[in-house]
């Protein structure tokens, strides 16, 4: 996703690596330069300008950052171009070498916006690979140790279901954060329970023998708020572990507390035992990019340490979106207080949990035709949707699900698709089918909403990952649709 994100940037851009060699280098860096990945640094900038080499060479030895302007340098065939040049370390251990064309005029505060843009998402996408792999680890681990108690006939299998289940939503709510950053999507929004996912964090952040104490004191009458359950269970998350972190440098723990306004929005606030926030800082600390904490020993000043700078930016997007405010100031009896307040136009009184229940009862038999070409993804459904008492046939090619249709053509009462099939394109699939039925159901799935968005707006749209809530959802509405074109 990253290599595709960065080949489009609008500068010329190359990622260089602690070595000093090349190991990406965008189309327009290409298209300019014609250095690839693999070269190192002096074959790619001796040509070019030996004082620009000199700079990146002080990037790579000594992680000293550079921004020049009105410098020269001698492209293939001779010509000469004004650029402005700029290095920056990433938090990778890698570093990025930007370029602006000012003999085509590109305005400084443009120039200056898309290479930081280019460089929100490399940094991004370094801290993103590394919570990823951290994910990966949990849930092999748990798969592991739940087989190997599976052969001895001891454990607790649904525990060990639930704890995958849970790290691969985590998962998915960090790759849908890269796609928002990177593609602008919105996501999903819909009544959250922010209890929820209180607990669902204050459970995941209590594991292991250095956990902080989290002391929960949820009210249970707090309603609803409408947003993206992903994005919100981030900012919660993002929340506590800053809190944990503060807290575990002194004693104590960390106290969050959920109620209901005097306004009816809702508050979540979320207390540590750490030193606090000067109040010369608390504006800066929602900034991306600019930490407080600070490895053990390191003295130095200013807003550069061991975190990412991220956490709080986050919790600061998310809770504007949605419509909160966030605040920080001293806990009574020292360290912080951060409060996030939704208004009473951004929360709903009617229980997710109720919704959740409705969409899954009475749910009528269906014959479904299901066609993805990941094979685990497709028995997974399949056996969700037949204990729920639907007939599926799945296909995971084009072509098998072309054959299951003409087989079954009058029977099936929906079709659900992914977009992207090895061997044709789901939207394709879906105009032959309904050419052929138009009071046929279609549901398209994809991992990416944008491709989603540009969908018939009678097919109903999926974005994985999803629960079967989501998919029964689809399917029912998808039903709906087509009893209108009957009925019509």
């Amino acid at each position: 996703m990253f290599d595709e994100v960065f080949d489009r940037a609008p500068l010329p851009q190359i990622i260089v690596d602690r070595r000093g060699n090349v190991v990406h280098a965008n189309a327009q860096f290409r298209r300019l330069v014609g250095a690839t990945a693999g070269q190192s640094v002096e074959q790619v900038f001796e040509p070019l300008s030996p004082g620009l080499l000199r700079l990146i060479r002080a990037l790579v030895d000594d992680r000293h950052a550079f921004d020049v302007k009105d410098l020269v340098v001698r492209l293939r065939g001779g010509r000469q171009m004004s650029v402005e040049a700029s290095g920056t370390p990433l938090e990778s251990g890698y570093f990025i070498v930007s370029l602006v064309d000012f003999t085509e005029r590109v305005t400084q505060a443009t120039s200056r916006a898309q290479r930081e843009r280019s460089e929100t998402i490399a940094r991004f996408a370094g801290g993103l690979a590394h919570d990823l792999n951290n994910l990966l680890a949990a849930i092999v681990a748990t798969a592991q140790a739940g087989s190997a108690d599976a052969q001895e006939r001891i454990g607790d299998p649904a525990a060990d279901f639930s704890a995958i289940i849970e790290e691969a939503e985590r998962g998915a709510s960090l790759a849908r954060s890269l796609r928002a950053i990177a593609f602008d999507e919105t996501g999903s929004w819909r009544p959250v329970s922010l209890a929820a996912e209180v607990k669902a964090a204050a459970a995941v952040l209590a594991r292991g023998s250095s956990a902080v104490p989290i002391m929960l004191d949820i009210s249970e009458d707090t309603p609803d708020v409408v947003g993206d359950r992903a994005r919100l269970h981030q900012l919660v998350l993002n929340l506590l572990v800053n809190a944990c972190d503060a807290t575990r440098v002194n004693s104590g723990g960390v106290e969050v507390a959920l109620s209901t306004t005097d306004t009816d929005g809702v508050e979540l606030i979320v207390a540590d035992h750490g030193p606090g926030v000067p109040p010369e800082l608390r504006e800066r600390i929602f900034q991306p990019y600019f930490t407080t904490k600070r490895r053990p020993g390191d003295g130095s000043e200013g807003g550069v340490g061991w975190g990412t700078g991220l956490g709080l930016a986050i919790v600061d997007a998310v809770a504007r979106a949605t419509g909160a405010d966030v605040t920080v100031g001293d806990r009574q009896g020292g360290g912080a207080e951060f409060r996030v307040r939704w208004p009473a136009t951004a929360v709903v009184r009617e229980s997710s949990a109720l919704i959740h229940h409705e969409t899954l009862r009475d749910v009528s038999p269906a014959l479904v035709l299901l066609a993805d070409n990941e094979v685990a993804l497709v028995g997974a459904v399949a056996r969700q949707l037949r204990r729920l008492g639907h007939s599926v046939y799945a296909a995971m090619s084009a072509a098998e699900c072309r054959r299951l249709f003409e087989q079954y053509r009058d029977s099936i009462d929906v079709a659900v698709l992914d977009v992207k099939l090895g061997d044709g394109d789901g939207r394709e699939l879906a105009e032959q089918f309904r050419g052929a039925r138009p009071d046929l159901g279609i549901v398209l799935m994809s991992a990416s909403r944008t491709v989603l968005g540009a969908s018939d707006p009678n097919t109903r749209a999926l974005v994985k990952p999803f629960d079967v809530r989501e998919l029964t959802l689809a399917i029912d509405r998808a039903r709906a649709d087509a009893r209108e074109v009957r009925s019509a």
